[in-house]
């Protein structure tokens, strides 16, 4: 399975860390990366925003691949799947985050079902 276990309040603080910059220095618009890459480094999730990057814990699992996700619609939902998945334990639930064709897929299982939602994403193989 391509995917890492973490805890959903890890990933969503990551995930909201984009930063809120209104105007690029001059020159720089051009370099300013405008998406959210989400990668494994060790085992550790790294989850690098625009303007930060953030390390969490992988409690089980490998994310074999790299995502870039629009930072706005990743964090908006997780920041829903919190609330939606208060039931199963909110930010404490550990959650799969993964890749599949065209997106990132965010799920949570055990032996009476399965959630899932799924981020639109450009998934390419690590190098």
């Amino acid at each position: 399975m391509n995917g890492a276990k973490v805890r959903l309040g890890d990933l969503r603080e990551a995930a909201s860390r984009y930063g809120k910059m209104k105007r690029a220095p001059r020159g720089a618009a051009g370099a300013i990366v405008k998406t959210t890459l989400i990668r494994q480094d060790g085992n550790w999730l790294c989850i690098e925003t625009p303007f930060v990057q953030t390390d969490i814990e992988v409690i089980d699992g490998r994310f074999k691949k790299t995502a870039e996700v629009n930072p706005k619609v990743f964090s908006d939902r997780l920041e829903s799947l919190k609330k939606v998945w208060s039931d199963i334990g909110g930010d404490d639930a550990g959650i799969w985050i993964g890749t599949e064709r065209d997106g990132v897929f965010i799920e949570w299982k055990d032996l009476l079902g399965l959630r899932r939602e799924v981020v639109p994403a450009k998934v390419r193989n690590t190098l």
